[in-house]
């Protein structure tokens, strides 16, 4: 009887209620302090420090496997996951314990409320859409990389409600390449069954983030290589570790990948 109560269309509703009204709760109570911290890596900090409280109060599970390869990095590095849901970039605060900046799209940018912690975090804010925008977005990767500031693609570049892994767009992986940095695969599981979209509430979940061993473009496989050739075998690389790890089908076909951008 007990059990059956816990997973009740009303104790599902209920959760969900509580779980999205304690998140804004703590985005009130950690928005100031992101914004006016006087430090960003203090911003950082009390983004994560947030993230994991949120999941921490709302009962959800998080594995973090394989995570003895975050100790090994050669920074500033290239990380790329999959993107299958708004909740995805609150689990990698979560659960990697390291410092880096998110790629976004520029559209996020024109809401204040977002603009401002996100430019505090270092968020790189890339224009999708224009056709000129792409080489443009990816010589910022490539500065930023070479100033040291580690940087984290979703390069799928979008998310629905459908279960599958899209083609890539390459500009992180062009990055990585140009500015001689490791591409570092992260696979998530469970954030599209938790959070498919916003219009619906959380639901109860596992959370999984799966961390891939450092793929290093210039080790060569053929020399000499270009960036372009880097770029496409890391690329593939980290494309197989994401679509072993994510528990999703592959909709990607090979005739159109991978794709031209930096997101």
């Amino acid at each position: 009887m007990g059990a059956r109560a816990t997973t009740s269309p009303h104790s599902r509703t209920a959760w969900g209620w509580y779980a999205r009204v304690t998140f804004f709760v703590l985005c009130a109570l950690v928005w100031p302090c992101i914004v006016l911290a006087p430090r960003a890596r203090w911003a950082h900090c009390v983004a994560r420090a947030g993230a994991r409280l949120w999941i921490g109060m709302t009962g959800l599970r998080l594995e973090v496997r394989d995570r003895d390869h975050l100790h090994r990095l050669r920074l500033p590095c290239v990380f790329v996951a999959n993107h299958t849901s708004k909740l995805d970039a609150i689990v990698l605060l979560a659960a990697l314990p390291l410092r880096f900046a998110f790629v976004a799209k520029s559209e996020l940018a024109r809401s204040a409320f977002l603009r401002w912690p996100l430019h505090r975090l270092g968020t790189l804010f890339v224009d999708r859409h224009p056709r000129h925008s792409n080489g443009s977005a990816t010589a910022q990767a490539i500065a930023r990389l070479r100033q040291g500031d580690s940087l984290f693609f979703f390069p799928e570049g979008t998310f629905g409600d459908v279960p599958g892994l899209l083609a890539f767009h390459r500009g992180a992986f062009v990055a990585a390449a140009n500015a001689g940095a490791d591409v570092v695969p992260i696979a998530l599981r469970g954030t599209r069954d938790v959070l498919p979209d916003l219009r619906r509430l959380p639901r109860r979940g596992s959370l999984e983030v799966a961390v891939g061993a450092p793929i290093d473009p210039t080790e060569p496989e053929a020399s000499p290589r270009s960036p372009e050739q880097m770029a496409a075998a890391s690329l593939r690389q980290a494309r197989a570790f994401i679509a072993r790890g994510c528990g999703e089908p592959d909709l990607a076909r090979p005739e159109t990948e991978p794709r031209s951008g930096t997101s």
